[in-house]
Parts: structure tokens; sequence; C-alpha cells
């Protein structure tokens, strides 16, 4: 047993609790909305609308890629692989990290992290994302406090290849200004790095432009950027200004909170680290304590955190108060000259996190809520150093152990109860004979009856694999039930893909395929236009009078129109 807790093997037992909550619920929850809408891409690459496709050009062809594993056209399958990507990058994190801190901070961190995430792995244009981001900073920094060429090449290639994963990663070059903030610290000539990294990432950058506009057209890109541009107009909660403001709201409301318990927090521990009394000192490090319960309690009353596990409240306000409190110990740590290089520029490192990662985003510090990985870590294993004499001061430790409880618990428990898009009180396994796609995973009675019904239905009219228009919040249909779309957008009722795209391609169409949309919209050869939800489906239902449709299959969940011109 002594041995079994020896330091090294405890370091990896530590891990695997991580890990095991990376894959809980893997089988849980069948969203027909976001999670399928990435899963459709991946089935349907490269034959999906274009300016989306080559904007994630890169997570599309992984998640294709993947399509062809054992298993990997399933939803179960899908899921788990992409659980092992997350997984292998947070070993990086873990293991690297720890040979500068404490790796019980780390893992307290990481593991703060991890149940934090509220959104499905399988979206890998945003998990890849934040990956390669804090990867890059990592070898960054490292190649920095190494004299490392070789690492800072390596950083600039990974940004510039994370491009290709999500066009707004652009931004996360501005990391590069780390090679700067070392030049102040160490007072070196960084010149040569700088040329390097800005070489490097300009050249992979050109590079992958190239082999898209080579397989896709010389106009690919360009068009790709104009479209980006378009969809902000038409869906303003994309547009760079209000994608910013988004953020900045997810702070103002917590910002009472985390001030007055980081105030309060500073002045016990100036008072700790002044006097020399035991009992004032003891009473400071009890009084930080109460300090951060109170907060609390506070926020309780006033509705920021729930113990409703079902709903993000329960986690986000803690969470975004602790964001917060990394922004505040990283920026402190950076101006710490007792701190060794390397510990001063990773602390330097999550500023650029916390700012950029919600950039592209419209979800605001939502989006940050599922990169929390290198914020937490790095910002608790900065108070595991002794040369953080402030920081490390027995009230400051307190009281963020107090707040980090808090969130341990209250994460856990979301982490366990929640379940994306899809919480029920009791679920039921689908299985092979209800849907090949989607078995093994777990739903609601009434979903899955929806499910068998519709994959039954196309079974017996042998309609899997023909081509199908899918409208309302339902792009995993083409997925779940093996249908091709025919036209580019798997999701066309979505405010980003233009009205104008959606009317010339359903004009363009030379033939009649299956319509299948939400029950919810109604009955669409009948109802009246006024009681449309948007112009969008006003020109499906014109399209379906014109070509002759008729309804031929209706659950309270999918309903399937079928052109009597076939």
């Amino acid at each position: 047993m002594r041995n079994l807790l020896k330091k090294e093997n405890l370091k990896y037992m530590l891990f695997l609790v991580i890990a095991g909550i990376l894959f809980l619920h893997v089988n849980r929850g069948v969203d027909f909305s976001d999670t399928g809408y990435n899963l459709a891409n991946y089935e349907n690459f490269p034959n999906v609308n274009h300016t989306w496709m080559i904007s994630t050009v890169l997570s599309m062809l992984l998640g294709k890629l993947m399509t062809f594993l054992p298993f990997g056209h399933t939803m179960l399958g899908m899921n788990i692989y992409c659980a092992i990507i997350v997984a292998l990058f947070l070993a990086f994190f873990y293991f690297a990290l720890s040979k500068e801190f404490d790796y019980r901070y780390v893992f307290v961190g990481i593991l703060m992290a991890s149940v934090t995430t509220w959104g499905p792995f399988v979206i890998l244009y945003h998990y890849l994302s934040y990956l390669l981001f804090a990867s890059a900073g990592l070898l960054l920094v490292k190649g920095i406090s190494q004299n490392s060429c070789k690492k800072i090449v390596l950083s600039a290639a990974i940004l510039a290849l994370n491009v290709f994963i999500c066009f707004p990663n652009i931004c996360e070059v501005a990391i590069g200004a780390l090679l700067i903030i070392d030049m102040i610290i160490e007072k070196k000539n960084r010149i040569k790095e700088i040329m390097f990294f800005a070489i490097t990432y300009i050249g992979v950058l050109l590079s992958g432009i190239l082999i898209i506009m080579l397989f896709f057209g010389k106009n690919a890109y360009i068009d790709m950027i104009r479209g980006l541009f378009t969809m902000s107009q038409t869906a303003t909660s994309y547009g760079p200004l209000n994608m910013v403001l988004t953020m900045i709201e997810g702070y103002i409301w917590n910002f009472k909170f985390f001030a007055l318990f980081l105030v309060l927090s500073i002045i016990f521990a100036l008072v700790y680290l002044k006097v020399k009394s035991k009992g004032v000192k003891i009473a400071c490090v009890l009084l930080s304590g109460a300090v951060a319960i109170g907060v609390l309690r506070i926020m309780k009353y006033y509705g920021s955190f729930s113990f409703d596990y079902t709903d993000y409240n329960s986690t986000y306000s803690i969470a975004v108060i602790l964001i917060l409190l990394s922004f505040f110990i990283s920026v402190i740590s950076v101006l710490n000259k007792n701190l060794s290089v390397y510990a001063r520029l990773l602390s330097g490192l999550v500023p650029f996190v916390v700012l950029i990662t919600p950039l592209g985003s419209n979800s605001g510090v939502y989006t940050l809520l599922n990169a929390l990985f290198l914020v937490f870590s790095v910002s608790l294993g900065l108070l595991s150093k002794k040369e953080n004499r402030f920081l490390s001061s027995l009230p400051i430790l307190t009281s963020v152990s107090v707040m980090t409880l808090a969130l341990l618990f209250q994460g856990a428990m979301f982490k366990y109860t929640f379940t994306y898009r899809d919480y029920q009180d009791q679920y039921l396994r689908i299985s092979k004979d209800d849907n090949k796609v989607l078995a093994g995973m777990l739903t609601s009675s009434e979903k899955k009856e929806y499910i068998k019904g519709l994959t039954g239905y196309l079974r017996e009219k042998e309609l899997e694999g023909e081509n199908a228009i899918i409208f309302g919040h339902i792009p995993m249909t083409s997925y779940a039930f093996s249908l091709k779309n025919a036209i580019s957008h798997i999701w066309p009722s979505l405010d980003s893909y233009p009205i104008k795209d959606f009317e010339d391609e359903l004009n363009s169409l030379d033939y009649c395929p299956l319509i299948v949309y939400q029950s919810g919209y109604g009955d669409l050869l009948t109802k009246d236009y006024s009681e449309s939800y948007s112009d969008k489906e006003i020109l499906l239902c014109e399209f379906a009078k014109q070509h002759d449709y008729e309804k031929v299959y209706e659950n309270e969940f999918f309903t399937v129109l079928q052109s009597r011109k076939r």
C-alpha cells in the first residue's frame, strides 16, 4: 500500500480521476441540435456549406477521418474518440506543468476545469481550438525559457494550424507578445526568436491557404472570409462588437462579488504578513475563510448560483470569480521577480487565454468555461510557489481553497447530473434495432420512440440514403438516419445561413428531395404564413406547395414530406 502511494504512482492515479470524469456520460443524451450538427458535418464533409466548412476545415477533416474508425459511424463511438483526444491533451498539460508546480495543485486545477465543462467533446472546432492554443502557449513559454528556437517554431506552427481548426483562432497569434514580455523580464534580445516565430506562422498559414485553394478553388478562402462577414450581418450576435460585449457582460454582474472577496482577502493577508502575534495570524486565516463563505452566501441570496445541477447557474458564477482571481494571480506573478522566468511566462499566458478564447463565439464567458484547463492549473500552481510570498500566504490560500472547494463540489454534482440538452429523470438505451447510428446511447422514452418510429418508416419505405432537406433545430437528422443532404447547409434554419443562399439553393434543385422538419413548425402545407417563425420557413412552405409535396410520416418530433412528382 505504501509503495502504491508513492509520489509518482499517486500522480498517475490522480490523472485517472480526471480521465474518468471526461468519460462520464459519453453514452448519455441524444441532442439533435449542436451536437448533431457537428456529427452530421463530419459525415457529409466536404459536401457542406463552404463558408463554415473552410473556416473549420481541419476540425471537419479530423472528424471525417474518425468516422472511418471502428464504430466511427455511431454517436457513442464518436463521443468516446473525442473524449480520448481531450484526455491526451490534458495528460500533456498535467505532466508538463507538474514539472514546474506541485502536481497536487495542478491536479486540482485541471479537475476544476474538467467538472466545469458543459459542451460536448464532439464539437471539435471548439475543443481542438482550446487545446491547441494551450499547447502552443506551453511550447512557446518552454521555448523562451530554454532558449529553444525549435519549440518556438513548433508553437508558431501549431497556432497557424489552429486557424484552420476555426478561423477566429487567428487572434491567438497575440501570444507571440510573450517574446516581448520576456525581453522586458530578462532584458534579452529576442529579435531572432521573434523573426523565427513570425516567419513560421506566416509560412504555415500561407501554405494552408494554398492547399485549400488547390482543393476548393482559388477564391475559396476569400469567399469564406466574405461569408463570415455576411454571417455576422445576418446573425448580429456574431458581430465582433457584440461578441466582445457579450464577454464583458459575463463578468459585470459577478465582479462585485469578486471585488468583495479579493479586497477583504488582501487585507487579511497583509495583516497576517505584517504582525507577529500568533493569535492575530490565526484570526486572519479564520476570517479569510469566513469571507469566502460569506461571499458564497451572498451570491446564493442574489441567485448567482443554485443547487439545480441540471442548470449552468450551479457553477457559472463561482467559475467566473475564479477566472477573475486567476487573472489577478497571473498579473501579480508576472511582476514577481523572485519567480523563475518560466513561471512568470506561464503566468503571463493566463490573461491571453482568458481574453482571446471567447472571441469568435457568441456565447461569451460560457465558451471560456470549456477551456479553463490551463487557466486554473497554472494559477493554482503559482500559489504553490514559496517565492510568491503574498499569494502563498495562509489567508489567501484559505480563501481560495474555500472558493475552490465550492466549485469542485458544485462542478462534480453538475458534471454528474447535467446532460447537454437532453436531461431526463429516467433514461432508456437505444438498441441497434431502434437505430444503428444512435445504438448504445441513453435518452428519454419519448425521444427513443420518435427515433425508432422514423427509423422504422425509412427502412420500410427503403428511403435510407435518400437526399433530404433537413429543417428546424434537428441537424443531426441526416446523420442519425443516414440521409444525404440535398443542400449545402445541414442546419439551414440558423440565422447565420443567409436567406438568399437558402433561396438560391432551393431554386437550383432539379429534383424533389425528401423534406424532414421539426414537427413543432406545424403543417407546412396548410399553415397560415402569419404563424411562421421565419422567412426561411415561408420559402420552404412555398417550395413544398409548388412541387406537390404531401405529408407521408409524422410523429411529435419529426415530420416527413415527399413529392408526388418523384
